[in-house]
């Protein structure tokens, strides 16, 4: 019951994520917000959320993780409400700050009770259902979101409700999962050493896919695709994502998680390489399709590859790494290809992404040989 739970605060926090993402734009734009400063906004709220990522894991180790997501829910909660009503941009980028910190808290706590309460030959399926209801969530959320544009506010408070709603489920139903292992002032100690595979795939994960979804229509544009042509693209990597989280996961159950990784890097290499040498829209789907299926394997198998690594009274802290490092991608990703970009032209999106993906591979190579070396 405590599983269920979780994927369904998992669903209603992607719900609540859903319905403003597309409006958190179009609301800074009829402010007058420049695109720079739209892209200032986000930067912001994924540093706020690789920050809180820290203090969550430590919550997480000491207190068990249920406190930090009620609390990661009502702080995204506040945020969502005051949102519509920030006088100037200043304060807007207060409360996007506000809004990553506790979706900071809800991510690292989720994910630090899913490890905590899930044996190890079940963990992989567990993450995958994790990332798979999350991402259906947020993929629901825009459809709901248009059922409540009679004013401008009115889907910022919906999803408000959604996210305090579940938060407060949460506070009641279920029951904290605290690990009994010691717990002393250095929970970050040796961690590195254990999980850095895991940890940098999800710095890679994030430049490849938040660049991806920051700036692929800028190429697909360049090539003359149209408006809704360049929406079924988003729409086919966002089904591969959607599906290879449960299915990756499965595997890697039955067989070495290292290896699913690599099997990740290949297929990344393979779909960023193919939409870089493709020339027509066929070939552009199928490598945004390949691409898709690889980095939706990548978040839920390094989740459950840190599960299987981390002492149980340290769980906490590798997940807000994991996070905290997904969180550095995110932001360093979008702006460094940009400057690319803006230097050479839309062509030069998919060279350094193919160069993380590349990199990628190397590390899970060299974490498959480490790993099978230490058995």
């Amino acid at each position: 019951m405590r599983l269920i739970a979780i994927y369904l605060m998992s669903a209603f926090a992607g719900v609540g994520i859903g319905i403003v993402n597309p409006l958190i734009p179009l609301l800074l734009a009829a402010s007058g917000a420049s695109g720079s400063q739209v892209g200032l906004a986000a930067t912001v709220m994924f540093a706020g959320l690789g920050s809180a990522a820290l203090a969550a894991g430590q919550m997480a180790d000491r207190r068990g993780p249920k406190w930090g997501i009620v609390l990661g829910a009502l702080i995204y909660a506040a945020a969502l409400v005051l949102m519509p009503s920030a006088n100037g941009f200043g304060a807007f980028l207060i409360i996007r700050l506000l809004e990553g910190v506790g979706i900071g808290f809800l991510i690292v706590c989720l994910e630090s009770a899913v490890n905590l309460i899930v044996a190890a030959e079940r963990r992989g399926r567990a993450m995958g259902t994790y990332s798979l209801v999350f991402a259906a969530g947020v993929a629901l959320g825009p459809t709901l979101g248009v059922l409540f544009q009679s004013s401008v506010a009115l889907p910022f408070w919906v999803a408000s409700m959604v996210v305090a709603l579940a938060g407060l489920f949460m506070m009641i139903a279920f029951r904290n999962p605290v690990s009994e292992g010691k717990t002393g002032s250095l929970l970050y100690a040796g961690l590195f050493a254990l999980i850095w595979g895991p940890i940098l795939a999800a710095l890679c994960y994030a430049l490849v896919e938040v660049t991806l979804l920051s700036l692929y229509p800028l190429y697909l544009t360049h090539f003359g695709l149209e408006p809704e042509r360049v929406s079924l693209v988003y729409s086919i990597y966002a089904s591969g994502a959607v599906l290879s989280p449960l299915i990756a996961g499965a595997v890697s159950d039955r067989f070495q998680r290292e290896s699913v990784m690599v099997a990740s890097g290949v297929l990344l290499i393979l779909g960023t390489g193919l939409a870089w040498l493709s020339g027509t829209t066929g070939w552009i789907a199928i490598a945004t399709a390949v691409m898709g299926l690889a980095s939706g394997a990548i978040y839920p198998v390094g989740l459950a590859m840190i599960g299987d690594r981390t002492p149980v009274h340290q769980l906490g802290a590798a997940n807000s790494l994991f996070t905290t490092a997904y969180s550095g991608g995110s932001i360093l990703g979008p702006f460094s290809v940009g400057v690319l970009m803006d230097a050479y032209g839309a062509p030069v999106l998919f060279a350094p992404l193919m160069v993380v993906g590349l990199v990628f591979l190397i590390l899970a190579i060299v974490d498959l040989v480490r790993s099978r070396a230490t058995r």
